[in-house]
């Protein structure tokens, strides 16, 4: 999945911009219920060896019915 450069990150006290880059990520799903509310939470986490592995955490109440779903997601927040 290509991941666009959103954030910045610290290199000897100053902030650079990150690159684009392809990345190799591990997503999971859980269904959670907050006061009457049905949350959807999705997690993608790099694999590999990268030092700077990415790692969201998001939480949606869209309804998540097919592996595609979240990838939807992650493209929209995080690419």
């Amino acid at each position: 999945m290509g991941v666009a450069p959103k954030c910045c990150r610290r290199n000897a006290g100053k902030t650079v911009n990150r690159p684009n880059r392809t990345a190799k990520l591990q997503v999971k799903t859980a269904k959670i219920r907050i006061r009457e509310m049905d949350i959807n939470v999705v997690s993608a986490e790099e694999t590999g060896t990268n030092d700077e592995k990415l790692s969201w955490l998001l939480l949606t109440t869209e309804p998540i019915n097919t592996l595609q779903d979240p990838l939807i997601f992650i493209q929209q927040d995080g690419g």
